[in-house]
């Protein structure tokens, strides 16, 4: 071998002895160079300890790297999410004996290891909870029952895949239903949103200036969001334009009327979808109005009704079933044709209510005053000339519950009109106020009594079918129970109760329902202004609501542009300054 070679080979070991020029990061030092104030290599043991004779030992919860931090604290979430599990259905399938030993031992300031091995000792169903959770954890069928799991996990890296059942009855093709909802944009969902949006629009510009049904029916969908998200004065003028135009499809009836092509069977049906869509508007106006305090009267539809007059009894000749959606229950029967009937009969009560109420502010007339009170009489006695189907129970579906729920918000409503003409007052009264008259401890006797009742009638709602199964029409009397329960709050502490009980619903809907936060806040605004005593949870409950919105200003300020509109047209008394 030449000395060449040589002289290459001696360099190349001497590189590969040197240190590193880039030594390598030690993010944790043991203990004991820790204490020494030497450097640690990081190894397990550590040169310097193997010099020393020393123990090596490494908290591993010492280390501060981001992604070692972050992953501890999810695998500790992750165990107290599956104690939660835990307890939540120890308590749902525990008997009286378990609970009670389980709480004792809560009360005892029992770890939560202790906990754990308690409830998979005595609770039988436990074990088997962990066990589910475990298969689906590792199973390829896991992603069905992923939203149901609730990991920790997911809300750092959400899952992509979503399960086509329940939760749409229109394909259940799993793969089919992720590349539409996917985020990235990418083909084929890009294309097939773009797709079905350009055919909606282009079908619905087409028909730019003429009167048709799809046309209508756009704007149903158009006022259903605008009063989801608490705009109900821009929905108000959306339901105006869809009465003005279902008018005009009694041009559009007569002329297809002409065709000979035509089927009576086929007319038939057309002019029972028209006069249902007539009276149904008709029927929103009234209830609408009377939430924003600014009612529009209009005339009765010529056409009839679609169904028999209430009072003869069950009009349906073939019930229906209803599946509560996407929660499995079991399949109840009920009654559409005469939920809509009685709807209908409401709404026409509340027309009829504000027509008199018009007539007595302009004309000051006393047979108008009787005939208003005897219309408030008749709107009591309504429950009484329902039929069984529709009348209150402890298995009511929510559809029954909101019908009632509505009956008690008119009763506060023309209770609160009633007092004012009392009193002489010609402007509408605030419907955060009971304006003074003779009457006047009469008129908030009913009110309280009725605010109480649509407390209870929410809470059987959330207790026996969930928060989901909440329709949207339900936040007027929320907000007007609310706020009447408010008034007196202070002088009357058996209404605690009721109004933390609507606080409750008012949150849990306001998952769904924007508005309800908007409500929530000017309840907490209210009741610092007026200082208002309010029970300990009660207080808590509105105090976190509020802290929660404040930590994000932008939500907040979404929030009030969504519900201030809602707001400020019915309850023009608050000072919203400090909101």
């Amino acid at each position: 071998m030449s000395q060449d070679h040589v002289a290459l080979g001696e360099g190349e070991l001497e590189n590969e002895l040197k240190p590193s020029a880039s030594r390598k990061k030690v993010s944790l030092a043991c203990l004991a160079c820790r204490r020494r104030r030497t450097k640690c290599d990081g190894s397990v043991p550590c040169a310097s300890c193997l010099s020393r004779n020393t123990e090596c030992v490494k908290d591993e919860f010492d280390d501060g790297r981001r992604k070692l931090a972050v992953k501890r604290r999810l695998e500790s979430l992750e165990k107290d999410r599956h104690l939660l599990d835990a307890l939540l259905e120890a308590i749902r399938t525990g008997g009286p004996n378990q609970l009670h030993a389980l709480i004792s031992l809560i009360r005892g300031n029992a770890g939560r290891q202790d906990l754990a091995v308690f409830l998979e000792n005595r609770f039988a169903g436990i074990r088997e909870l962990h066990v589910h959770n475990h298969v689906h954890e590792t199973s390829t069928t896991y992603r069905r029952h992923r939203a149901r799991l609730g990991r920790i996990q997911d809300i750092v890296n959400p899952p992509i895949s979503v399960p086509a059942k329940p939760w749409t009855t229109v394909t259940d093709d799993d793969d089919f239903l992720l590349d539409t909802l996917e985020e990235d944009g990418s083909e084929p969902n890009l294309g097939i949103r773009d797709h079905f949006y350009k055919e909606a629009r282009k079908g619905l510009e087409a028909q730019e200036g003429e009167v048709s049904l799809a046309m209508v029916a756009t704007l149903g969908v158009q006022w259903t969001y605008l009063n989801i998200n608490g705009q109900d004065k821009l929905g108000n003028g959306v339901l105006y334009q869809q009465i003005f135009l279902s008018k005009s499809l009694g041009k559009w009836r007569q002329r297809i009327g002409q065709d000979l092509s035509m089927t009576q069977e086929y007319l038939a049906k057309v002019d029972f979808s028209l006069s249902r869509l007539e009276w149904t508007l008709y029927a929103l106006n009234p209830l609408i109005g009377l939430a924003l305090r600014h009612v529009r009267v209009f005339e009765r539809p010529q056409r009839p009704k679609p169904v028999a007059q209430l009072g003869a009894g069950c009009a349906q000749q073939q019930p229906a079933c209803w599946t509560p959606y996407p929660t499995p229950y079991t399949r109840t029967e009920w009654h559409p044709t005469c939920h809509y009937l009685a709807f209908i009969s409401l709404a026409e009560k509340a027309g009829f209510d504000e027509t008199l109420y018009e007539t007595y502010r302009k004309y000051d007339s006393v047979a108008s005053m009787d005939k208003f009170k005897k219309a408030y009489r008749e709107l009591e006695d309504w429950p009484n000339d329902l039929p069984e189907c529709m009348k209150l129970h402890d298995r009511a579906t929510p559809h029954v519950i909101a019908l009632h729920a509505l009956h008690r918000w008119l009763n506060v409503t023309i209770a609160k009109q009633t007092a004012a003409l009392d009193a002489d007052i010609v402007s509408r009264p605030s419907l955060a106020q009971t304006p003074q008259s003779a009457e006047q401890r009469h008129w908030i006797e009913v009110c309280i009594s009725a605010s109480k009742m649509i407390s209870k009638l929410l809470e059987q709602t959330r207790m026996n079918w969930g928060a989901d199964h909440f329709p949207v029409i339900i936040m007027q009397p929320a907000t007007i129970a609310a706020f009447t329960l408010l008034e007196e709050l202070n002088d009357r502490p058996e209404s605690q109760e009721a109004f933390y009980t609507l606080c409750v619903n008012l949150r849990a809907v306001s998952r769904r329902f924007r508005v309800s936060r908007g409500v929530l806040r000017l309840l907490h605004h209210k009741v610092k202004e007026k200082g208002i005593v309010l029970s300990e949870e009660c207080h808590q409950l509105l105090a976190d609501y509020h802290t929660r919105m404040d930590l994000d200003q932008n939500m907040a300020a979404n929030i009030d542009n969504i519900g201030l509109e809602y707001l400020l047209e019915k309850w023009d008394d608050l000072d919203l300054d400090g909101v």
